[in-house]
């Protein structure tokens, strides 16, 4: 649908269009998703085994985590790959410009979403 036919359909249906969010704001599912890989430290999320991506969470999400740029952050998360001969697997893990990411907007985004848990940005990344 054409911008024009957005614009007809929410003003016919007294809907407002979506927030605009400043350049490099992350969505809500954005932000849960960084907040569980984030939470997993240095084990990282497993790849769904049924093909619905880390930890349950959509392939799509993870791609704006993995290619985002704003400010003067990079990709917040990588996937690698763990394991030895025979029991190797694809994990994603939160980068060092995702912890940077996390702790300091993590007091703006628990505001804008309230619902999502994000653990406090404590010093260490294990679990608990």
């Amino acid at each position: 649908m054409t911008t024009k036919g957005r614009q007809a359909v929410r003003a016919g249906l007294a809907h407002a269009a979506p927030e605009k969010l400043p350049a490099g704001t992350l969505r809500e599912w954005h932000w849960r998703a960084l907040t569980r890989a984030y939470a997993e430290g240095e084990d990282g999320l497993a790849e769904n085994l049924y093909g619905r991506g880390y930890g349950g969470i959509g392939q799509r999400t993870w791609d704006r985590l993995l290619r985002y740029e704003g400010g003067r952050f990079g990709a917040l998360t990588v996937e690698r790959t763990v394991g030895g001969w025979g029991s190797l697997g694809e994990r994603l893990f939160v980068t060092p410009d995702g912890i940077g990411f996390y702790r300091e907007r993590w007091e703006e985004y628990r505001k804008r979403y309230p619902d999502v848990e994000a653990p406090f940005p404590g010093g260490s990344l294990a679990r608990g």
